[in-house]
C-alpha cells in the first residue's frame, strides 16, 4: 500500500467516529412529540393489542384464508381475539368464495381454526346467508360450524335450524336440529315448507336431504316420511323430484286430519275421558249428522277418481315442468294409493309391492298405473251395487285426464271378490271369481266397476254355483255373470251348483235372482239326490229338491237342448230347442222341457216324445212285471203330487192299454216302482188291440183288471174273428181284454151274439188323431 492510501483512510475513519458520536448525542437528547396517542385497552389482560390487523393464512403460494379485524388482542398463551372480525376464504377448484364475520373471533395458537360470536352472518358468493350466534371456521376442513338459533337465505329459500355447518369445499350447508326450510317459487307463490330433524342443501347439485320425522306441505299437499331428498332445478327456484324414505306418505291437503265441527241427533250419549277435559265417545242414534272441517278450516270438495293419498316404504314424487303439480310417482314397498269415492262414498284403494303412477297436469288426475307384485284393489259397495275386491301379480291401468282411471288390466293368479254387504272383508265374501288375467272398465270417477272380463282358466264360485269357462264376462255390480266358449280351444264353460251340472256355448248367471240361462249345445246332468255314504240316508238336498216319481232319486238325469233357464226363486228349469231328458229306459223330448224341482212336476210342449218304464200286472199269472210306455202329443204334464201323467192336444199312448190315440190321455200311476193304475182318455179316442180297435168320446181303462169302459155316441168296436169282423155299436162298450164278453148299453153279449157280422177282414181303424211316428229309441 502506498503512503496516500494509508492516509486517505485514517482520515475516512476519524469522519466516522465523528458522525457516530453526533448522531447519537442528538437522540439522547430528542424531546417527546406532543402529538403522540395512547391505545384505549379493551382488555388490560392483553400482552399486545392491535388496531385493523389482517392475518393471512398461506399454503404455498395460494391464499387459504384471511383474518381482518378492527382490533387484536393477543395473550400471554399465544391465543388472538380478534374484534369485528371478518374471515374471508377465497374461491377455490371446488369450493365457492364466502365471508364469516361478526363482533369478536378468535383465532388458534396453529392459525388454522377461528371462533366468531355475536351476530354471526356467513355469506356465500352463491347467494347463500346464514346468521348465527356463534360460528367456527377450520381451514383443514374447510368447514364453518353454527350454533344456537341459525337462519338462512339463498334467493327463493329460506330456513332455519339449532345448529349448522357449512362445507366449502362441497358447498354444502348442514341444518343439523330442528330444520324448517321454504322454497317459494319463481313468483313467491305458495311454494314448499319443510320440517325435519336435519336437513342438508347441496347448492352445487341442487338438492335438499331431510332426516328424521320429515314434514313437506307444498301446493295442496301433506307430504311425510323419515327421510327425504329434494331436487330443485332453476338455481333451486322448483322442484323437480322428491324422493321419501320410510313411512312415505303423500295426503292432499284438507285430507290429513279434520276436526269435528258439529253433530246432532234424536239421541245423543257423550262420555268423557278420564281427565274430564275432552270427549273420548260419543254415540247418536236416530237421524244422526255430524259435520267434519279440515285441519286448515276450509271444507274440502275433492273430485271422484282424483288421487286422494298415497303410502308406501319409499315413494319418489316427479313433478311438471311448472314445478308445481306431480307428473309421476313411484312407490316401492307396501304401497298404497286411495282415490277419491262419489259423494259421501269410501275411498278406492290400489296396492303392491311397487307401483308407478302417471298424473295428469291438474297432478291428482291418474292418466297411467302399473302396480307389480301381491295387487290388491279395493272399491267399497254402495246402495247401487256390492263391493269388490281383485288381487293379482300385477296391474296396468289407463286415464284420462280430468277423469282419473277408466280401464284395468291384471295379470297372474287374478281373485275377484264380491260382496253384497258392502264392505269388503275376509269374512263377508260372498263371489270369488279366479282366472290368470282380467279386464275392467269403471264408471266416470273410479266409482264403481262396469264391466269385468276374465280369460284363461276362470273360475267362478258364490258359494252355491262353481263355474268353469276360458273367458267370463260381468256386469262388475253382481248383475249378470257371462261364462263364453272359446272356440280356438274349445272349451265350453261349465257351471255347476247343488243341484245341477250345466254345459253350452255360453252360460249366464243372474245375480239378483239367481237365475242360470245357458245357450248352445246345453248339456245337463242333475244330481243323485241321495248320498254315497254307507248308512244310504237321504241327504238335506232331498229334502229341498224333488224328482218326478218316473224317474230314480238313486241316480244323476241327462237333460240338452239348445237353451236353459233355471231360477233359484222358483226351482223350475227349462229346456228349449230339440229338449231331451233321459235316465236309464226313461226318455222325453220336446221343444221345451220344464222341470220343478220343488214339487217334482215335469212339462214337456212341441211335439212331444216319452219314453216311460212302469210295471204292470200280468192278467194271467198276477204277477206285476216291468213295462214301456211310449207317448206323443203337443203337450206332456206330469203332477207328481197324485202321480199323473197327462198328453194333451193329438195325444197318442202306446202301452199296456194298447196303442191309444185321443185329445188328451191321463196316465195314472206307473214309473219304475209303481204299478199303472188306469188311463183315461178325451175326445175323439180311438184305441187299437192286437184283434180289436174301438173308437168313441171317452175311455177308461182300468189296469188290474184290464177292462176298458168306452162312451160315445155312438161307441164302436171292430173284432177280426177268423173268418169275420164283427161290429158292435152303442153308446158304452165295456170289454176285457182276456175274455170275448162285451157289454153294450149294460147288456152283456158275446162275440156269436154280436149286433152286427160282416164277412171278411175289419176296416183300419178310423183315426182322427194325426198318426206320429214311433220314436227311434
Amino acid at each position: 500500500m502506498s503512503s496516500w492510501q494509508r492516509r486517505a483512510r485514517l482520515i475516512i475513519g476519524i469522519f466516522a467516529l465523528v458522525f457516530g458520536v453526533s448522531v447519537l448525542l442528538t437522540i439522547r437528547d430528542r424531546p417527546k412529540s406532543a402529538n403522540s396517542v395512547l391505545i384505549d385497552r379493551a382488555d388490560p389482560n392483553a400482552v399486545v393489542e392491535t388496531m385493523g390487523s389482517q392475518v393471512k393464512q398461506t399454503m404455498g403460494s395460494e391464499e387459504s384464508f384471511k383474518i381482518e379485524a378492527e382490533r387484536q388482542l393477543t395473550y400471554e398463551d399465544g391465543s388472538v381475539r380478534l374484534v369485528e372480525v371478518t374471515i374471508s376464504v377465497p374461491e377455490g377448484v371446488d369450493s365457492e368464495e364466502f365471508i364469516v364475520s361478526g363482533r369478536e373471533g378468535q383465532i388458534s395458537k396453529n392459525q388454522k381454526t377461528a371462533r366468531v360470536t355475536g351476530d354471526v352472518k356467513l355469506n356465500v358468493n352463491n347467494g347463500l346467508k346464514a346468521t348465527a350466534e356463534t360460528a367456527s371456521y377450520d381451514d383443514r376442513e374447510k368447514i364453518v360450524r353454527m350454533s344456537g338459533v341459525v337462519t338462512v337465505e339463498r334467493q327463493t329459500i329460506q330456513a332455519s335450524a339449532v345448529g349448522a355447518t357449512y362445507e366449502g369445499n362441497q358447498d354444502i350447508l348442514r341444518l343439523l336440529k330442528k330444520a324448517i326450510v321454504s322454497v317459494f317459487g319463481e313468483t313467491n307463490n305458495e311454494g314448499l315448507d319443510i320440517r325435519a330433524d336435519s336437513a342438508i342443501l347441496a347448492d352445487r347439485d341442487e338438492l335438499m336431504r331431510f332426516e328424521g320425522g320429515v314434514t313437506m306441505i307444498s301446493l295442496g299437499k301433506v307430504i311425510r316420511a323419515n327421510a327425504a331428498l329434494v331436487h330443485l332445478r332453476k338455481e333451486m327456484t322448483q322442484v323437480e323430484m322428491i324422493q321419501l324414505y320410510g313411512n312415505s306418505r303423500l295426503t292432499r291437503k284438507g285430507r290429513e286430519s279434520h276436526s269435528l265441527s258439529d253433530m246432532g241427533a234424536d239421541e245423543m250419549t257423550i262420555e268423557y275421558s278420564e281427565s274430564g277435559q275432552s270427549l273420548s265417545q260419543t254415540t247418536l242414534s236416530g237421524s244422526a249428522v255430524i259435520r267434519l272441517t279440515s285441519s286448515d278450516g276450509t271444507r274440502q270438495n275433492f273430485r271422484p277418481g282424483s288421487l286422494r293419498d298415497m303410502n308406501a316404504d319409499n315413494i319418489i314424487l316427479e313433478y311438471a315442468a311448472d314445478g308445481r303439480s306431480l307428473s309421476r310417482a313411484v312407490l316401492t314397498g307396501s304401497a298404497l294409493i286411495r282415490l277419491e269415492g262419489p259423494r259421501g262414498h269410501r275411498p278406492r284403494r290400489i296396492m303392491g309391492q311397487l307401483m308407478d303412477i302417471t298424473l295428469g297436469p291438474d297432478g291428482f288426475s291418474v292418466t297411467n298405473l302399473e302396480v307389480e307384485k301381491d295387487v290388491q284393489v279395493d272399491f267399497p259397495g254402495s246402495d247401487d251395487g256390492p263391493g269388490q275386491r281383485i288381487q293379482a301379480a300385477s296391474l296396468q291401468g289407463k286415464g284420462e285426464v280430468g277423469v282419473g282411471l277408466t280401464g284395468v288390466h291384471f295379470d297372474g293368479d287374478v281373485a275377484y271378490y264380491e260382496t253384497d254387504k258392502g264392505r269388503i272383508s275376509s269374512a263377508n265374501i260372498e263371489r270369488v271369481t279366479r282366472s290368470r288375467e282380467l279386464d275392467i272398465t269403471v264408471k266416470p270417477g273410479f266409482s264403481s266397476i262396469e264391466e269385468a272380463r276374465f280369460t284363461g282358466d276362470v273360475r267362478f264360485n258364490d258359494g252355491l254355483v262353481i263355474g268353469e269357462a276360458e273367458k267370463i264376462n260381468s256386469s262388475g255390480s253382481g248383475g249378470v255373470v257371462e261364462l263364453i266358449e272359446d272356440p280356438v280351444k274349445n272349451l265350453m264353460p261349465r257351471v255347476v251348483d247343488e243341484n245341477v251340472s250345466v254345459t253350452a256355448s255360453r252360460i249366464m248367471l243372474v245375480a239378483g235372482d239367481g237365475r242360470i240361462v245357458a245357450e248352445g249345445d246345453v248339456q245337463s246332468v242333475l244330481q243323485s239326490l241321495v248320498n254315497d255314504d254307507n248308512d244310504g240316508n237321504e241327504n238335506e238336498l232331498a229334502d229341498r229338491r224333488k224328482l218326478p216319481s218316473m224317474l230314480d232319486e238313486e241316480k244323476a238325469m241327462y237333460i240338452t237342448g239348445a237353451h236353459f233357464e233355471r231360477s233359484s226363486e222358483t226351482d223350475i228349469s227349462e229346456y228349449t230347442g230339440e229338449a231331451r231328458l233321459w235316465q236309464g229306459d226313461t226318455e222325453v223330448r220336446a221343444e221345451k222341457i220344464l222341470l220343478d224341482e220343488a214339487k217334482g212336476n215335469l212339462n214337456a210342449i212341441g211335439s212331444v216324445e216319452t219314453k216311460l218304464p212302469g210295471i204292470r200286472r200280468n192278467l194271467t199269472t198276477g204277477k206285476e212285471e216291468p213295462t214301456v210306455v211310449l207317448g206323443w202329443g203337443e203337450e206332456l204334464v206330469f203332477d207328481n203330487t197324485i202321480g199323473q201323467t197327462t198328453y194333451t192336444t193329438f195325444a197318442r199312448v202306446d202301452g199296456p192299454a194298447g196303442d191309444l190315440r185321443a185329445d188328451k190321455i191321463e196316465i195314472h200311476g206307473g214309473g219304475p216302482d209303481n204299478a199303472l193304475e188306469r188311463v183315461e182318455a178325451y175326445g175323439a179316442v180311438t184305441v187299437e188291440l192286437i184283434d180289436r180297435w174301438a173308437s168313441g168320446d171317452r175311455l177308461t181303462y182300468i189296469e188290474e183288471k184290464g177292462r176298458y169302459v168306452l162312451l160315445g155316441s155312438p161307441v164302436k168296436i171292430f173284432e177280426q174273428l177268423a173268418t169275420e169282423c164283427r161290429e158292435t155299436t152303442g153308446r158304452t162298450l165295456t170289454f176285457f181284454k182276456q175274455n170275448d164278453v162285451i157289454t153294450v148299453d149294460g147288456n152283456s153279449e158275446v162275440r156269436t151274439e154280436s149286433s152286427q157280422t160282416t164277412s171278411g177282414t175289419c176296416p183300419e181303424p178310423v183315426i182322427l188323431i194325426p198318426a206320429y211316428p214311433l220314436p227311434l229309441y
